[in-house]
Protein backbone atom coordinates (compact mmCIF):
# COMPACT_ATOMS: atom_id res chain seq x y z
CA UNK A 1 0.00 0.00 0.00
CA UNK A 2 1.30 3.06 -1.08
CA UNK A 3 2.46 5.59 1.64
CA UNK A 4 0.49 8.99 2.33
CA UNK A 5 2.81 12.37 2.78
CA UNK A 6 0.82 14.73 4.23
CA UNK A 7 -0.47 11.70 6.94
CA UNK A 8 2.63 11.82 8.68
CA UNK A 9 1.84 15.64 9.43
CA UNK A 10 -0.43 17.60 11.86
CA UNK A 11 -3.59 18.85 10.72
CA UNK A 12 -2.36 22.15 10.74
CA UNK A 13 1.10 21.69 9.11
CA UNK A 14 -1.15 19.90 6.59
CA UNK A 15 -3.18 23.20 5.99
CA UNK A 16 -0.32 25.23 5.42
CA UNK A 17 0.74 23.00 3.09
CA UNK A 18 -2.24 22.85 1.14
CA UNK A 19 -3.01 26.46 1.33
CA UNK A 20 -0.36 27.04 -0.96
CA UNK A 21 -0.64 23.71 -3.68
CA UNK A 22 -2.13 23.76 -6.74
CA UNK A 23 -4.42 21.08 -8.13
CA UNK A 24 -3.86 20.23 -11.39
CA UNK A 25 -5.60 17.62 -13.86
CA UNK A 26 -3.16 15.92 -15.93
CA UNK A 27 -3.90 14.60 -19.82
CA UNK A 28 -3.06 11.37 -20.20
CA UNK A 29 0.67 10.86 -21.16
CA UNK A 30 0.86 14.04 -20.06
CA UNK A 31 5.35 14.84 -19.21
CA UNK A 32 5.20 15.82 -16.04
CA UNK A 33 9.27 15.51 -15.39
CA UNK A 34 11.65 15.79 -17.94
CA UNK A 35 15.23 14.12 -17.21
CA UNK A 36 17.75 16.55 -17.10
CA UNK A 37 15.37 20.01 -16.80
CA UNK A 38 16.25 22.18 -13.63
CA UNK A 39 13.09 22.29 -11.80
CA UNK A 40 12.35 22.40 -8.02
CA UNK A 41 8.47 21.84 -7.70
CA UNK A 42 7.35 19.10 -5.80
CA UNK A 43 4.09 17.41 -6.79
CA UNK A 44 1.84 14.51 -4.78
CA UNK A 45 -0.56 12.22 -6.32
CA UNK A 46 -4.28 12.84 -5.62
CA UNK A 47 -5.85 10.58 -8.07
CA UNK A 48 -4.57 7.64 -10.39
CA UNK A 49 -0.86 7.05 -10.93
CA UNK A 50 2.60 8.65 -12.14
CA UNK A 51 4.67 6.29 -14.21
CA UNK A 52 8.40 6.83 -13.00
CA UNK A 53 10.65 5.67 -16.41
CA UNK A 54 13.97 5.70 -17.65
CA UNK A 55 13.94 6.99 -21.23
CA UNK A 56 17.50 6.14 -21.73
CA UNK A 57 17.07 2.47 -22.38
CA UNK A 58 15.39 0.53 -25.51
CA UNK A 59 12.60 -0.32 -24.38
CA UNK A 60 11.85 2.05 -21.82
CA UNK A 61 12.00 0.77 -18.14
CA UNK A 62 8.97 1.83 -15.39
CA UNK A 63 11.40 2.59 -12.73
CA UNK A 64 8.33 3.01 -10.09
CA UNK A 65 4.61 3.76 -9.97
CA UNK A 66 3.60 6.55 -8.28
CA UNK A 67 0.13 6.79 -6.85
CA UNK A 68 -2.38 8.89 -4.46
CA UNK A 69 -0.52 10.81 -1.55
CA UNK A 70 3.07 10.18 -2.79
CA UNK A 71 5.12 12.57 -3.78
CA UNK A 72 7.22 12.91 -6.44
CA UNK A 73 10.35 15.84 -7.52
CA UNK A 74 11.60 16.00 -4.15
CA UNK A 75 15.10 15.05 -4.78
CA UNK A 76 15.21 18.66 -7.36
CA UNK A 77 13.77 20.72 -4.24
CA UNK A 78 16.12 19.05 -1.97
CA UNK A 79 19.42 19.18 -3.84
CA UNK A 80 18.50 21.60 -6.70
CA UNK A 81 20.26 18.72 -9.10
CA UNK A 82 18.37 18.21 -12.66
CA UNK A 83 15.55 15.67 -12.74
CA UNK A 84 16.82 12.17 -12.50
CA UNK A 85 13.79 10.66 -14.46
CA UNK A 86 11.27 11.12 -16.32
CA UNK A 87 7.48 11.20 -15.05
CA UNK A 88 4.43 10.41 -17.41
CA UNK A 89 0.92 10.67 -16.07
CA UNK A 90 -1.89 7.66 -16.35
CA UNK A 91 -5.64 8.29 -17.53
CA UNK A 92 -7.43 10.55 -14.67
CA UNK A 93 -3.92 11.28 -13.05
CA UNK A 94 -4.43 14.51 -10.56
CA UNK A 95 -1.50 16.26 -8.61
CA UNK A 96 -1.16 19.14 -6.32
CA UNK A 97 1.98 20.96 -7.12
CA UNK A 98 3.88 23.10 -4.86
CA UNK A 99 6.20 25.91 -6.49
CA UNK A 100 9.72 25.82 -5.38
CA UNK A 101 9.58 29.56 -4.41
CA UNK A 102 6.97 29.63 -2.20
CA UNK A 103 8.11 26.35 -0.25
CA UNK A 104 10.99 28.00 0.22
CA UNK A 105 9.40 30.78 1.54
CA UNK A 106 6.97 29.10 3.67
CA UNK A 107 9.94 26.39 5.34
CA UNK A 108 12.34 29.60 5.53
CA UNK A 109 8.71 31.72 7.72
CA UNK A 110 9.16 29.13 10.46
CA UNK A 111 11.87 26.81 11.95
CA UNK A 112 10.18 24.14 14.09
CA UNK A 113 7.32 23.93 10.94
CA UNK A 114 10.41 23.55 8.36
CA UNK A 115 12.25 20.66 11.04
CA UNK A 116 8.27 18.64 10.97
CA UNK A 117 8.54 18.50 7.41
CA UNK A 118 12.02 17.58 6.96
CA UNK A 119 11.46 14.93 9.31
CA UNK A 120 8.22 13.89 7.48
CA UNK A 121 10.22 13.67 4.06
CA UNK A 122 12.79 11.86 5.35
CA UNK A 123 10.38 9.11 6.73
CA UNK A 124 8.82 9.33 3.46
CA UNK A 125 12.05 8.83 1.39
CA UNK A 126 13.15 5.85 3.80
CA UNK A 127 9.97 3.98 3.56
CA UNK A 128 10.58 4.34 -0.79
CA UNK A 129 14.17 3.00 -0.15
CA UNK A 130 13.01 0.25 2.05
CA UNK A 131 10.04 -0.89 -0.69
CA UNK A 132 12.16 0.12 -3.65
CA UNK A 133 14.81 -2.28 -2.58
CA UNK A 134 12.82 -5.58 -1.87
CA UNK A 135 11.00 -5.29 -4.36
CA UNK A 136 14.68 -4.96 -6.38
CA UNK A 137 15.39 -8.53 -4.57
CA UNK A 138 12.41 -9.93 -5.75
CA UNK A 139 11.89 -8.79 -9.45
CA UNK A 140 8.73 -7.38 -8.45
CA UNK A 141 7.50 -3.81 -9.35
CA UNK A 142 5.34 -1.75 -6.86
CA UNK A 143 1.70 -1.32 -8.01
CA UNK A 144 2.40 -3.80 -10.58
CA UNK A 145 2.02 -7.52 -11.52
CA UNK A 146 5.40 -7.91 -13.03
CA UNK A 147 8.60 -6.53 -14.14
CA UNK A 148 11.94 -5.39 -12.91
CA UNK A 149 12.71 -2.76 -10.48
CA UNK A 150 16.31 -0.87 -11.56
CA UNK A 151 18.61 -0.31 -9.34
CA UNK A 152 18.89 3.29 -10.22
CA UNK A 153 15.38 3.56 -8.53
CA UNK A 154 16.58 2.67 -5.18
CA UNK A 155 20.16 4.91 -5.54
CA UNK A 156 17.51 8.12 -6.63
CA UNK A 157 15.68 7.58 -3.24
CA UNK A 158 18.62 6.97 -1.14
CA UNK A 159 20.46 10.05 -2.53
CA UNK A 160 16.79 11.98 -1.74
CA UNK A 161 16.52 10.10 1.77
CA UNK A 162 20.68 11.41 2.57
CA UNK A 163 19.95 15.00 1.59
CA UNK A 164 16.50 14.78 3.57
CA UNK A 165 17.97 13.71 6.47
CA UNK A 166 20.87 16.17 6.54
CA UNK A 167 18.37 19.51 5.86
CA UNK A 168 16.87 17.83 8.48
CA UNK A 169 19.86 17.98 10.93
CA UNK A 170 20.92 21.49 10.06
CA UNK A 171 17.40 22.51 11.16
CA UNK A 172 17.44 21.03 14.48
CA UNK A 173 21.27 22.47 14.95
CA UNK A 174 19.76 26.18 14.36
CA UNK A 175 17.28 25.02 16.77
CA UNK A 176 18.48 23.82 19.45
CA UNK A 177 21.22 26.81 19.05
CA UNK A 178 18.30 28.99 20.05
CA UNK A 179 17.14 26.76 22.59
CA UNK A 180 19.60 24.15 24.07
CA UNK A 181 16.35 22.45 25.91
CA UNK A 182 13.86 21.92 23.64
CA UNK A 183 13.51 18.07 23.73
CA UNK A 184 11.58 17.68 20.58
CA UNK A 185 14.59 19.01 18.92
CA UNK A 186 17.10 16.80 20.77
CA UNK A 187 14.89 13.53 20.07
CA UNK A 188 14.91 14.47 15.81
CA UNK A 189 18.43 14.15 16.58
CA UNK A 190 18.00 10.61 17.02
CA UNK A 191 15.65 10.16 15.14
CA UNK A 192 17.45 11.45 11.56
CA UNK A 193 20.62 10.06 11.98
CA UNK A 194 18.53 5.98 12.95
CA UNK A 195 17.41 7.24 9.26
CA UNK A 196 21.15 7.28 8.20
CA UNK A 197 22.14 4.43 9.78
CA UNK A 198 19.20 2.55 8.24
CA UNK A 199 20.11 3.29 4.77
CA UNK A 200 23.90 2.63 5.38
CA UNK A 201 23.04 -0.66 6.58
CA UNK A 202 20.62 -0.78 3.04
CA UNK A 203 23.63 -0.30 1.77
CA UNK A 204 25.56 -2.89 3.13
CA UNK A 205 23.33 -6.12 2.61
CA UNK A 206 21.88 -5.02 -0.67
CA UNK A 207 25.21 -6.44 -2.38
CA UNK A 208 26.51 -3.69 -4.38
CA UNK A 209 29.77 -3.69 -6.42
CA UNK A 210 32.09 -3.17 -3.51
CA UNK A 211 33.93 -0.49 -5.83
CA UNK A 212 30.96 1.12 -6.41
CA UNK A 213 29.91 0.74 -2.95
CA UNK A 214 33.15 2.22 -1.66
CA UNK A 215 32.77 5.08 -3.82
CA UNK A 216 28.84 5.63 -2.32
CA UNK A 217 30.11 5.39 0.90
CA UNK A 218 33.38 7.88 0.64
CA UNK A 219 30.70 10.16 -0.66
CA UNK A 220 27.87 9.48 2.47
CA UNK A 221 30.83 10.26 4.91
CA UNK A 222 32.08 13.37 2.90
CA UNK A 223 28.15 14.83 3.63
CA UNK A 224 27.49 13.43 7.07
CA UNK A 225 30.85 13.95 8.54
CA UNK A 226 30.78 18.14 9.45
CA UNK A 227 27.32 16.87 11.99
CA UNK A 228 29.57 14.14 13.14
CA UNK A 229 32.60 15.76 14.16
CA UNK A 230 30.25 17.88 16.54
CA UNK A 231 30.35 14.80 18.45
CA UNK A 232 33.35 14.05 21.30
CA UNK A 233 33.14 10.41 20.38
CA UNK A 234 33.79 10.92 16.11
CA UNK A 235 36.24 13.70 16.68
CA UNK A 236 38.44 10.91 18.44
CA UNK A 237 38.02 8.65 16.81
CA UNK A 238 38.11 10.22 12.54
CA UNK A 239 41.20 12.60 14.48
CA UNK A 240 42.55 9.12 15.51
CA UNK A 241 45.10 11.00 17.93
CA UNK A 242 46.38 7.71 19.46
CA UNK A 243 47.50 6.27 15.77
CA UNK A 244 44.37 3.98 15.19
CA UNK A 245 40.65 4.72 15.97
CA UNK A 246 40.28 2.57 19.10
CA UNK A 247 42.86 3.76 20.57
CA UNK A 248 42.79 4.44 24.19
CA UNK A 249 41.35 7.83 24.27
CA UNK A 250 38.46 7.02 22.41
CA UNK A 251 38.00 4.25 24.72
CA UNK A 252 38.05 5.90 27.75
CA UNK A 253 35.58 8.15 26.49
CA UNK A 254 33.58 5.29 25.46
CA UNK A 255 34.19 3.80 28.55
CA UNK A 256 32.78 7.00 30.71
CA UNK A 257 29.19 6.64 29.55
CA UNK A 258 29.50 10.32 29.69
CA UNK A 259 28.31 12.16 26.10
CA UNK A 260 29.94 15.31 24.83
CA UNK A 261 30.34 17.36 21.97
CA UNK A 262 30.60 20.56 20.28
CA UNK A 263 27.41 22.73 21.03
CA UNK A 264 24.01 21.14 21.72
CA UNK A 265 23.89 19.35 18.37
CA UNK A 266 27.22 17.39 18.88
CA UNK A 267 26.27 16.69 22.41
CA UNK A 268 22.79 14.30 21.10
CA UNK A 269 25.21 13.36 18.11
CA UNK A 270 27.05 11.44 20.83
CA UNK A 271 24.55 11.04 22.82
CA UNK A 272 23.61 8.91 19.99
CA UNK A 273 26.19 6.97 19.03
CA UNK A 274 27.06 5.97 23.32
CA UNK A 275 22.92 4.38 22.83
CA UNK A 276 24.80 2.44 20.14
CA UNK A 277 25.16 -1.67 20.01
CA UNK A 278 29.28 -1.13 19.79
CA UNK A 279 30.19 1.73 22.42
CA UNK A 280 27.11 -0.46 24.71
CA UNK A 281 28.80 -3.94 23.98
CA UNK A 282 31.91 -2.44 25.14
CA UNK A 283 30.87 -1.06 28.24
CA UNK A 284 29.40 -3.96 29.41
CA UNK A 285 31.80 -5.92 28.50
CA UNK A 286 34.74 -3.90 30.60
CA UNK A 287 31.93 -4.39 33.71
CA UNK A 288 31.09 -7.90 33.29
CA UNK A 289 35.33 -8.71 33.57
CA UNK A 290 35.49 -6.64 36.92
CA UNK A 291 32.54 -8.78 38.24
CA UNK A 292 33.95 -11.82 37.15
CA UNK A 293 37.47 -11.17 38.87
CA UNK A 294 35.43 -9.57 41.98
CA UNK A 295 34.03 -13.14 41.61
CA UNK A 296 37.05 -15.15 42.00
CA UNK A 297 38.67 -12.86 44.49
CA UNK A 298 36.20 -13.37 46.94
CA UNK A 299 37.31 -16.77 47.65
CA UNK A 300 41.00 -16.52 46.69
CA UNK A 301 43.12 -17.38 49.30
CA UNK A 302 46.93 -15.71 50.04
CA UNK A 303 49.37 -13.75 47.78
CA UNK A 304 47.72 -12.49 44.73
CA UNK A 305 49.49 -12.28 41.25
CA UNK A 306 47.69 -10.14 38.73
CA UNK A 307 48.19 -9.03 35.37
CA UNK A 308 45.52 -6.20 33.97
CA UNK A 309 45.94 -5.48 30.24
CA UNK A 310 44.51 -2.82 28.87
CA UNK A 311 42.14 -1.87 31.66
CA UNK A 312 43.53 1.29 33.12
CA UNK A 313 40.82 3.57 30.69
CA UNK A 314 37.63 2.47 32.29
CA UNK A 315 36.47 1.75 35.57
CA UNK A 316 37.26 -2.24 36.05
CA UNK A 317 40.64 -0.79 37.88
CA UNK A 318 39.37 1.48 40.46
CA UNK A 319 36.34 -0.65 41.05
CA UNK A 320 38.72 -3.76 41.82
CA UNK A 321 41.38 -1.52 43.68
CA UNK A 322 39.81 -1.39 47.09
CA UNK A 323 39.17 -5.03 47.34
CA UNK A 324 42.85 -6.24 45.28
CA UNK A 325 45.03 -3.70 47.71
CA UNK A 326 43.95 -5.37 50.67
CA UNK A 327 45.78 -8.33 49.48
CA UNK A 328 49.58 -8.87 49.34
CA UNK A 329 51.44 -9.51 46.14
CA UNK A 330 51.92 -7.82 42.89
CA UNK A 331 49.22 -6.02 40.51
CA UNK A 332 50.96 -5.45 36.92
CA UNK A 333 49.53 -2.87 35.19
CA UNK A 334 49.95 -2.94 31.08
CA UNK A 335 48.94 0.14 28.85
CA UNK A 336 49.77 1.31 25.63
CA UNK A 337 50.47 4.31 26.03
CA UNK A 338 52.59 6.67 29.03
CA UNK A 339 49.86 9.00 29.23
CA UNK A 340 47.33 6.42 30.24
CA UNK A 341 50.26 4.88 32.91
CA UNK A 342 50.76 8.52 34.32
CA UNK A 343 47.14 9.33 34.71
CA UNK A 344 46.45 6.14 36.60
CA UNK A 345 49.78 6.92 38.60
CA UNK A 346 47.91 9.93 39.96
CA UNK A 347 44.92 9.37 40.78
CA UNK A 348 45.02 6.06 42.57
CA UNK A 349 45.24 5.61 45.98
CA UNK A 350 48.35 4.01 46.93
CA UNK A 351 48.77 4.73 50.61
CA UNK A 352 48.07 1.57 53.05
CA UNK A 353 48.00 -0.76 49.84
CA UNK A 354 49.68 -3.92 50.61
CA UNK A 355 50.04 -4.74 47.06
CA UNK A 356 52.88 -3.92 44.83
CA UNK A 357 52.06 -1.80 41.83
CA UNK A 358 54.32 -2.53 38.95
CA UNK A 359 53.11 -0.52 35.66
CA UNK A 360 54.52 -1.73 32.22
CA UNK A 361 54.13 0.38 28.71
CA UNK A 362 53.34 -1.72 25.43
CA UNK A 363 51.81 -1.68 22.28
CA UNK A 364 48.62 -4.04 22.23
CA UNK A 365 48.69 -7.13 20.71
CA UNK A 366 52.38 -8.04 21.81
CA UNK A 367 52.44 -9.20 25.60
CA UNK A 368 54.38 -12.43 24.11
CA UNK A 369 57.59 -13.50 23.14
CA UNK A 370 60.50 -9.94 24.55
CA UNK A 371 57.74 -8.25 26.31
CA UNK A 372 58.06 -7.65 29.57
CA UNK A 373 55.79 -10.63 31.15
CA UNK A 374 58.32 -13.21 29.52
CA UNK A 375 59.31 -14.06 32.90
CA UNK A 376 56.59 -13.90 34.95
CA UNK A 377 54.81 -16.86 35.75
CA UNK A 378 52.53 -18.44 38.34
CA UNK A 379 50.00 -16.02 38.01
CA UNK A 380 46.85 -16.14 39.56
CA UNK A 381 44.67 -14.00 36.88
CA UNK A 382 44.99 -11.96 33.82
CA UNK A 383 42.23 -9.62 32.60
CA UNK A 384 42.79 -8.75 29.07
CA UNK A 385 40.35 -5.66 27.49
CA UNK A 386 40.24 -4.90 23.91
CA UNK A 387 43.37 -6.94 22.76
CA UNK A 388 41.23 -9.22 20.50
CA UNK A 389 39.85 -6.36 18.72
CA UNK A 390 42.32 -5.84 15.82
CA UNK A 391 44.13 -9.25 16.04
CA UNK A 392 43.34 -11.88 13.32
CA UNK A 393 42.85 -15.52 14.67
CA UNK A 394 46.78 -16.11 14.18
CA UNK A 395 47.98 -13.58 16.01
CA UNK A 396 45.02 -13.76 18.77
CA UNK A 397 45.95 -17.44 19.09
CA UNK A 398 49.59 -16.78 19.77
CA UNK A 399 48.66 -14.04 21.97
CA UNK A 400 46.95 -15.59 24.20
CA UNK A 401 48.89 -18.75 24.48
CA UNK A 402 51.22 -16.37 25.52
CA UNK A 403 49.50 -15.03 28.48
CA UNK A 404 47.90 -18.50 29.62
CA UNK A 405 51.44 -20.20 29.83
CA UNK A 406 52.11 -17.36 32.87
CA UNK A 407 49.07 -18.74 34.72
CA UNK A 408 49.49 -20.83 37.72
CA UNK A 409 48.11 -24.47 38.03
CA UNK A 410 44.75 -22.90 39.15
CA UNK A 411 45.33 -19.35 37.17
CA UNK A 412 42.33 -17.43 34.71
CA UNK A 413 42.13 -15.63 32.17
CA UNK A 414 39.47 -13.31 31.41
CA UNK A 415 39.63 -11.82 27.87
CA UNK A 416 36.79 -9.82 25.82
CA UNK A 417 35.83 -9.25 22.61
CA UNK A 418 33.00 -7.97 20.30
CA UNK A 419 30.22 -9.80 18.13
CA UNK A 420 29.14 -8.61 15.23
CA UNK A 421 26.57 -6.40 14.87
CA UNK A 422 24.00 -4.14 12.83
CA UNK A 423 26.13 -1.15 13.89
CA UNK A 424 29.48 -2.32 12.32
CA UNK A 425 29.19 -0.52 8.91
CA UNK A 426 28.04 3.00 10.90
CA UNK A 427 31.88 2.50 12.69
CA UNK A 428 34.00 1.25 9.58
CA UNK A 429 32.35 3.49 6.82
CA UNK A 430 31.62 6.56 8.82
CA UNK A 431 33.85 6.52 11.69
CA UNK A 432 36.77 4.82 10.20
CA UNK A 433 36.86 2.46 13.17
CA UNK A 434 37.35 -1.02 11.81
CA UNK A 435 37.48 -3.98 14.51
CA UNK A 436 37.55 -7.67 13.96
CA UNK A 437 34.11 -8.79 15.39
CA UNK A 438 33.72 -12.24 17.00
CA UNK A 439 31.48 -15.40 17.58
CA UNK A 440 31.31 -16.36 20.58
CA UNK A 441 32.49 -20.06 18.74
CA UNK A 442 35.23 -18.08 16.81
CA UNK A 443 36.03 -16.79 20.42
CA UNK A 444 35.84 -20.29 22.02
CA UNK A 445 37.96 -21.79 19.28
CA UNK A 446 41.06 -19.06 19.68
CA UNK A 447 41.08 -20.10 23.62
CA UNK A 448 41.16 -23.75 23.28
CA UNK A 449 43.67 -23.39 20.21
CA UNK A 450 45.91 -21.82 22.69
CA UNK A 451 45.69 -24.60 24.89
CA UNK A 452 43.18 -23.06 27.99
CA UNK A 453 41.46 -25.33 29.78
CA UNK A 454 37.92 -25.27 30.80
CA UNK A 455 36.60 -22.58 28.07
CA UNK A 456 33.24 -20.99 28.61
CA UNK A 457 32.28 -17.65 26.80
CA UNK A 458 29.09 -15.68 27.37
CA UNK A 459 27.06 -12.47 26.34
CA UNK A 460 28.01 -9.53 28.17
CA UNK A 461 25.39 -7.31 26.82
CA UNK A 462 25.06 -6.13 22.86
CA UNK A 463 28.06 -7.39 21.49
CA UNK A 464 30.01 -7.71 24.19
CA UNK A 465 31.83 -11.33 24.55
CA UNK A 466 33.49 -12.30 27.88
CA UNK A 467 35.84 -15.05 27.64
CA UNK A 468 37.28 -17.34 30.55
CA UNK A 469 39.34 -20.13 30.43
CA UNK A 470 42.00 -21.82 32.85
CA UNK A 471 45.87 -22.29 32.19
CA UNK A 472 47.32 -24.05 29.74
CA UNK A 473 47.83 -27.99 29.28
CA UNK A 474 50.43 -29.56 26.91
CA UNK A 475 50.26 -30.40 24.60
CA UNK A 476 49.10 -27.19 22.83
CA UNK A 477 46.92 -27.54 19.45
CA UNK A 478 47.47 -25.99 16.57
CA UNK A 479 46.22 -22.38 15.62
CA UNK A 480 42.98 -21.98 13.87
CA UNK A 481 43.38 -20.39 10.17
CA UNK A 482 42.78 -16.57 10.34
Amino acid sequence: MASDFLSRLSDSDRARLEHIGRTMELEPRHHLLVRGEKSGDVFRVERGQLEIVDRRSRPEVVLDLLGPGELVGEMGFIDGAPRSADAFASPGCVVTRWPVGELQVLLASDSAFAARFWRAMAEEVADRVREVTSNAVTGGLRGAGAGAVSDGSATMMARSLLSASLGGLALVDQQLRRDPSDARAAKRVSELLDLLAADLMRRQRVGTDPATLARALRKLSQQVHPYLLRSTTAELTLSAPDGFAGGPTVLAHALAGEPRGDGPLGLEVDRWLHEQPRIKGLRARHLRASQRLEEHLTTHLGDLRIVLINCAQGPLLHRLWQQVSRHKGELWIVEPTRAALTELDTRLPRAGAAMRLRMIQEPLGTPTKGSSLRNLTEVDFIVADALLDYLPARMATGTVRELAQRLGPRGRLLITALAPSDDDALWTHLLEWPIIPRSPASLEAILRAAGCLEVAVSASGGPGLLAEGGAVDAPTPPAPQA
